[in-house]
């Protein structure tokens, strides 16, 4: 067996949408002052950076799913050993409502395409709704398994902050990058608490534990 990254819905979509906020032309100065034509491309590099140094470059294996019929994101490397899996149901059955509910990729159809394995690592979209779900199936299905929310929607807030560390997870502590930017509040607790019970979370932002 082997440790393995499996990088939920890498498809163009996603990606996009993971881009959109406030700040557009500051993103594109931020890109095009480190030699790229725009922020999408300098995202896209550095994801693929972050992929391959804290996950390849310790011996996991990769696996990139998407739904049924879509390609993977423009730009999105895929190396000698990596693999791409459909989720048994397309993008467009996802995102049209029936009955008031959406529908979504069967856990169990997913799991079964990545297991055995010694450890897995979820990441990609969207960290509190497919990844975590997925990661708690896992988890109790008895798989040894552990979210990286840095790489999931939050990754374009994080690549560029100096304490980021491409190489390890977590790469910084999140309560303190929060304090750092005048968002106490009640969002540590809130963050704290939304961990409990929840192992396949990472639980130790108050020490300076590492996973990897």
């Amino acid at each position: 067996m082997s440790d393995k990254l499996l990088f939920l819905y890498s498809i163009e979509e996603y990606v996009t949408y993971s881009l959109l906020g406030s700040g557009e032309l500051r993103r594109k100065e931020l890109a095009n002052e480190r030699g790229f034509s725009d922020w999408t491309e300098l995202y896209v590099s550095m994801l693929n950076r972050a992929i391959s140094e804290r996950y390849r470059g310790k011996g996991f294996d990769v696996v990139f799913a998407k739904f049924n019929g879509h390609d993977l994101a423009r730009g999105l490397n895929l190396e000698d050993g990596d693999s791409v899996i459909d989720v048994g149901l397309d993008f467009k059955k996802h995102t049209t409502q029936r009955l008031g509910k959406y529908p979504y990729p069967k856990n169990s159809f997913i799991l079964k395409q990545v297991i055995p394995t010694d450890r897995l690592v979820v990441s990609g979209f969207h960290a509190w709704d497919c990844v975590e779900k997925l990661a708690r199936f896992a988890h109790r299905k008895g798989v040894d398994v552990l979210v990286d929310e840095d790489l999931t929607e939050f990754f374009p807030s994080l690549f560029l902050e100096d304490e980021f560390v491409f190489d390890s997870h977590p790469s910084a502590n999140i309560m303190s990058y929060m304090k750092s930017r005048g968002r106490e509040g009640d969002m540590p607790e809130f963050f704290t608490r939304a961990r409990k019970n929840k192992p396949w979370l990472w639980l130790e932002y108050k020490n300076k534990a590492k996973y990897l």
